[in-house]
């Protein structure tokens, strides 16, 4: 019964209800950023750089949300630790 109440899965618990709702809106976002990007090549003919380094960093993020979310990384993502540089 010990192992039910240790303060640790409670606290990674608590966590994961967060990075749920993060990785809800990052998805959203990341859908928005394509549809604006497919929009931009489909008038200039050419993507948006800055808008492809941002989706790079929301990818990387996105990574590491779900990586703690699926408990293949114990390691919580941004704020809660470095944002992993490319």
């Amino acid at each position: 019964m010990r192992r039910v109440f240790a303060p640790y899965k409670w606290q990674r618990g608590c966590l994961v209800l967060f990075f749920v709702f993060v990785k809800a809106v990052l998805s959203w976002l990341i859908s928005c950023i394509a549809l604006f990007q497919f929009l931009h090549v489909l008038f200039t003919d050419l993507p948006n750089v800055r808008i492809m380094v941002a989706a790079q960093i929301l990818n990387r993020f996105l990574y590491q949300v779900t990586s703690y979310l699926t408990y293949t990384n114990d390691e919580a993502p941004f704020p809660f630790n470095e944002l992993e540089r490319f």
